[in-house]
């Protein structure tokens, strides 16, 4: 990983840097956010720096994997997960909490479950990605440690991460096989274009346009190890083709911002897309803006 990187990521995330530089050389338990290629891009950039810490991650699949485990190390992969919307994190929350682990949740978007954060004790601690998330935690008082840290999407080294991803002539194939199964395009026909990539579902707000490229569903492999660097591969060689991208997707925006290309926020339903751009990306990739008119009660 280029250590640049890493030495932004823990000027910038001094907490959670001292918490990852004490784990050094050790085993530790690890469930990467499920989800979308998004949640595959944080995956990736999480694996990168753990292995910048020679972090050794023993994969969890979910709550069942969970249940035996006590008086262990616990890292929870970053995201989205903790609303109202899912409940893949909090189950494994669920499972883990009152066991005698040390459990740290890595940068995530927060709203809701109050029940579950007030039985949470210091032996817990939740990394914010945003202000909003943060602001709510601490007004809940409850005993569970609160911090705010940026999401590791954007420490994600984009170099490695396509020059490994091109190394396997697979994944290519792969790339162009999936954008003609959902699409029925291939790479050309969005190679120096202005793009949509918008979402739909619960975190939605607008219809998609006609032509429309939802890369997160498109791409979505996984949060493995081997997936995540797959998925987060393509996620960046989709933007890096673009001209521009206009997108209520996160980590669509990310990508486009780590390939240097101009990219038009929306916010979601919940406000996240604001809440984080203005955290983390506003500063950090000048090509990437945010449209204030979709700007979402719930952001910061």
């Amino acid at each position: 990983m280029d250590y640049s990187l890493i030495r932004a990521f823990e000027r910038e995330n001094v907490q959670l840097a001292d918490f990852l530089s004490s784990l050094a050389r050790q085993e530790i338990y690890f469930f990467p956010n499920p989800g979308n290629a998004g949640d595959s891009m944080i995956a990736a950039a999480t694996y990168q720096i753990f292995e910048a810490y020679r972090i050794k991650p023993v994969m969890l699949a979910g709550p069942d994997d969970a249940g035996p485990i006590s008086a262990s190390t616990v890292v929870l992969g970053g995201g989205g997960n903790l609303n109202p919307l899912y409940g893949g994190m909090a189950g494994i929350l669920k499972a883990l909490v009152g066991r005698g682990n040390r459990i740290v949740l890595l940068p995530h978007s927060i709203r809701g479950h109050e029940s579950l954060i007030f039985g949470m004790g210091k032996d817990v601690t939740l990394h914010c990605r945003e202000l909003a998330s943060y602001r709510y935690l601490r007004s809940l008082a409850a005993e569970v440690e609160v911090c705010l840290s940026h999401d590791l999407a954007v420490y994600l080294d984009p170099e490695r991460n396509l020059s490994e991803w091109r190394s396997n002539s697979e994944n290519k194939v792969r790339f162009e096989e999936l954008l003609l199964k959902s699409k029925k395009v291939n790479p050309a026909k969005i190679s120096g274009r202005s793009v949509w990539c918008i979402r739909g579902g619960a975190e939605g707000t607008l219809k998609a346009p006609r032509e429309n490229y939802d890369i997160s569903v498109i791409f979505k492999l996984g949060s493995g190890p081997e997936e995540a660097q797959a998925s987060a591969g393509m996620m960046l060689e989709f933007c890096r083709l673009t001209r521009s991208v206009t997108t209520n997707r996160l980590h669509v925006g990310i990508a486009a911002g780590l390939m240097g290309r101009e990219c038009k926020l929306l916010d979601n339903s919940y406000g996240k897309l604001s809440s984080v751009f203005d955290m983390s990306l506003r500063s950090r990739f000048s090509c990437v803006s945010f449209d204030e008119q979709t700007r979402m009660k719930g952001g910061m």
